[in-house]
């Protein structure tokens, strides 16, 4: 258990320990050294950069060695806190004595709350030298650091952060170091994690993260330990647990050259803290009529997502601008006196799938160095989640200030599809109602699952002084991070063609993005639910209103990240049991693999998914959170080179826009690859964004294909042991192999709340991209002829799978070697044929892929 210690804890020990680290380590009470303290802190000066006539806060200052140093030799004044009297007392002593009390103020003062103690925008640099880990907030000290800093000042950490190992001995052997560490120096051992957290809620952009560049020498703290009985590292001398960093960050000028933007105050204070802001703007009437001239007026929006901005009549576009900045921003200049309207427009969502807006910051309209530009975003009718509700994420704007503009990257794709739920809000409004945000924040909207356009008006406003920019990279001659700037008017918004570059005499030259690269290294620090091979990246979003399928922490994660978990399940008298049930049962099955879900004996149906749900569902109420049976049923494998089950995806059993469903499936037996074992495609299940069910294309996909080596996991389990996995997770079993019948009984789980669906296609139009969905029941796996379309069952709608191409193609890409025998697409499926590889591609393509 890592140990906790209050400022009060610190403050006690460093005045009963003071004198002891003065009779060993002298001025500089740090273990991180060289065996030359003025190389040491030379280094650390050169690392940190200071500049003459600076006034520096050392936070954590100790006896004053290094604040004594740096007056010295780099020309600096110093204010230093520590929460030691003894200490206080002792650096005044020895500022006096080396005649720099009038360079170097020390005084009694907690770092957890700098601005009681400082005003605003005092340092220009703020050091935490060792100091920071004796914090158990850092956050709330990186908060104060940043208050107190000028902007465009720096605060430089040196310090000590915890290792972590995937191997639970050498993990625990970590946890036992810290907390020798924690006890005997009344530490808070650092997460990296945590501090990175810090920095960036803080407002702080990061320049450097690296080893301390110093040769360490550990004598003097074997000296210590040695002379007053400390023995931190069972008998070894060095930090074999923890990584010496020095990070340097500095805070940006753009939000306090003119930090106020809202009249209100309290706007202004939810903008600092959210990014963005809600509040009453149309009334009843301006909504109606601004709803009857675009319905009078409506322009053909040709997709699932449309903004009359990106239309191609100019007369039309200038219409609608005209008339948003006339309605609309006269209001705003109300709310936000400074900022004058740029470009406006309807944003239309059709009731379609397709219609999600991934998350993304908008594209850079002014040196945000400076100020901010907004986005306000009027919805004309209530929206909610199930029309399309904008969605942010809190505070996100205070990143690193990306140039953002035509083909530019979106550092933030690499956080969309492991994006942690509970990071995003859904933002409901009335008609009427403004959101004005941030253009750099992160910001969505989902698809529109209603039969209405959710229909909605934007505008675009920036500072009345400000110059409008455009960035545009050119995606095949300049690099990733490189990109041409603009200075434009306020007409180029209107009248540019989006398809080519603009016109030369808006040219100033190019640009590097510095801050790129670091944010796309660092953003799943924060934002991220768990790390993956690079085909993560490609993955479709899962929705981000989609709830908590696990109870338990760890598995909820595992759940998310890989799309499976494995937990003991049932008692050796439950095994026997169930193995015995099925004997009871099995008189007439004969295939060589037997589900007993396609048994045409419907009592046999419903006797084996009672008695499967009886003994399982108890058990899943304490690992699922809120789900219900669904569908139970046995899988035996006979010993037979025909019992493989080729790699598939399940069918869909709950409309999975919002929804997941889950299976458990339960060995009876011992399994591995020799006689059926599992076999599966981690994290697949964040790739399958395709309808499945009766006739659908699926399985077909994965036939007579190679999967790479290494993409698939095959799960040895014990009898008794529960896979639970998420239904989109690709997998299959290997034939059984071995002398005897591999036997398991499986139940599909879905939440308790959403109602069960069946996806159907009939068999002649397999390869349309149409489905059929219907509402069904638990009764419906009993009483329905898989076979043939529903019948007596609810139709709720017919869906164009648009994504399937977009599926398999990813799927490909992840997990298939290069093709070399397919299965030829006709009418029905036939049989595998072997043919020119270039020629049955386009086959596919052209059947599957249209």
């Amino acid at each position: 258990m890592k140990v906790v210690n209050d400022v009060d804890a610190v403050e006690r020990y460093y005045d009963e320990w003071t004198g002891r680290y003065l009779e060993v380590y002298g001025d500089m009470i740090q273990a991180f050294r060289s065996a030359d303290d003025k190389d040491t802190l030379g280094r650390i000066a050169n690392s940190i950069g200071f500049k003459p006539g600076e006034h520096i806060l050392d936070a954590g200052c100790g006896v004053g060695g290094p604040a004594r140093f740096f007056a010295q030799n780099n020309g600096v004044t110093v204010e230093g806190v520590t929460v030691s009297q003894v200490q206080v007392d002792t650096a005044k002593e020895k500022n006096l004595a080396a005649g720099l009390d009038d360079k170097i103020k020390i005084k009694k003062a907690d770092f957890h709350t700098l601005t009681e103690h400082f005003n605003r925008e005092r340092f220009d640099k703020v050091l935490f030298l060792e100091s920071l880990g004796h914090s158990k907030e850092p956050e709330k000290v990186l908060k104060g650091a940043f208050d107190v800093l000028k902007p465009g000042g720096y605060v430089y950490i040196k310090d000590f952060y915890a290792k972590e190992s995937d191997n639970p001995e050498y993990q625990a052997y970590i946890d036992r170091l810290v907390n020798n560490i924690n006890v005997a120096y009344s530490y808070n051992t650092l997460d990296l994690n945590v501090v990175l957290k810090a920095m960036r809620r803080a407002g702080f952009e990061v320049e450097f993260i690296r080893p301390v560049p110093i040769e360490h020498d550990i004598e003097v703290r074997a000296d210590f330990e040695s002379k007053f009985g400390i023995d931190l590292f069972e008998g070894g001398l060095d930090f074999p647990y923890a990584d010496w960093l020095e990070i340097k960050c500095w805070k940006p000028t753009y939000r306090f050259k003119n930090q106020k933007q809202f009249v209100d105050e309290n706007l202004q204070t939810t903008y600092d803290k959210q990014g963005f802001v809600t509040t009453p703007l149309l009334s009843a009437d301006e909504v109606k009529q601004l709803s009857d001239w675009f319905y009078a007026n409506q322009p053909d929006t040709g997709g699932n997502f449309q903004a009359t901005i990106e239309i191609q009549d100019a007369e039309y576009r200038r219409k609608v601008n005209a008339m948003v900045k006339e309605v609309i921003g006269s209001k705003i200049k109300k709310l936000l006196p400074g900022y004058r309207a740029i470009v406006g427009g309807y944003v239309i969502k059709p009731p379609a799938e397709g219609g999600i807006k991934k998350m993304h910051s908008d594209w850079q309209y002014t040196d945000e160095t400076v100020q901010p530009s907004f986005s306000v975003w009027v919805p004309l009718l209530p929206v909610n989640k199930e029309n399309g509700a904008m969605m942010f994420i809190p505070g996100s704007h205070k990143h690193a200030a990306l140039l953002r503009g035509q083909h530019t990257v979106n550092a933030y794709d690499i956080i969309e599809p492991i994006l942690k739920a509970d990071r995003v809000v859904t933002i409901e409004q009335p008609p009427g109602e403004a959101v004005i945000f941030d253009q750099r924040i992160l910001h969505g909207s989902g698809e529109n699952f209603t039969t209405v356009p959710r229909l909605a008006m934007t505008l675009t406003i920036a500072p009345v002084d400000a110059d409008l920019l455009h960035f545009y990279r050119d995606p095949v001659t300049q690099a990733h991070n490189t990109m041409t700037k603009y200075v434009v008017p306020e007409h180029f918004y209107l009248d540019y063609d989006f398809n080519f570059p603009p016109d030369e005499k808006y040219k100033v030259g190019e640009v590097v993005d510095k801050n790129l690269d670091w944010v796309v290294s660092n953003l799943k620090t924060e934002y991220a639910k768990g790390d993956g091979p690079l085909f993560v990246e490609k993955m479709r979003e899962k929705p981000i209103s989609a709830r908590r399928v696990m109870i338990a922490e760890a598995d909820e994660r595992a759940m998310e990240e890989e799309g499976f978990v494995i937990k003991p399940f049932l008692s050796t008298e439950e095994i026997t049991y169930m193995q015995g049930l099925w004997d009871q049962e099995t008189a007439g099955l004969t295939q060589s693999m037997v589900a007993t879900t396609m048994s045409t004996n419907k009592a046999f149906r419903e006797h084996l998914h009672a008695e499967i749900c009886r003994i399982f569902a108890p058990k899943l109420n304490a690992i699922l959170k809120d789900y219900k049976p669904l569908s139970g049923a046995y899988i035996m494998k006979r010993p037979s080179p025909d019992s493989a089950l080729v790699t598939h995806f399940d069918w869909m059993f709950v409309d999975e826009r919002r929804y997941a469903s889950m299976h458990v499936w339960v060995p009876l037996v011992d399994v591995d690859a020799t006689n059926g074992a599992f076999q599966i495609l981690p994290r697949s299940h964040n790739m399958v964004n395709a309808w499945r069910g009766q006739n659908t294309l699926d399985s077909i996909f994965f036939n007579n294909r190679t999967i790479k080596a290494g993409a698939a996991l095959t799960l040895n389990m014990k009898a008794g042991e529960a896979l639970i996995y998420d239904n989109r997770l690709i997998h299959g079993t290997p034939p059984n192999t071995s002398q005897n019948d591999r036997l398991a009984a499986g139940l599909v789980m879905i939440p308790n709340e959403a109602t069960p669906i069946h996806v159907y296609t009939p068999a002649e139009k397999m390869h349309d991209e149409d489905v059929e969905v219907y509402e069904v029941d638990e009764q419906f796996y009993f009483d329905h002829d898989i076979r043939e379309r529903p019948v007596g069952y609810k139709f709720i709608e017919k869906v164009r799978d648009t994504r399937r191409g977009e599926t398999f193609r990813l799927l490909e890409e992840a997990f298939l070697e290069p093709i070399k025998k397919v299965v030829e697409p006709v009418h029905e499926i036939a049989a595998p044929t072997t043919e020119d590889n270039a020629s049955l591609l386009q086959k596919l393509k052209r059947t599957v892929f249209k």
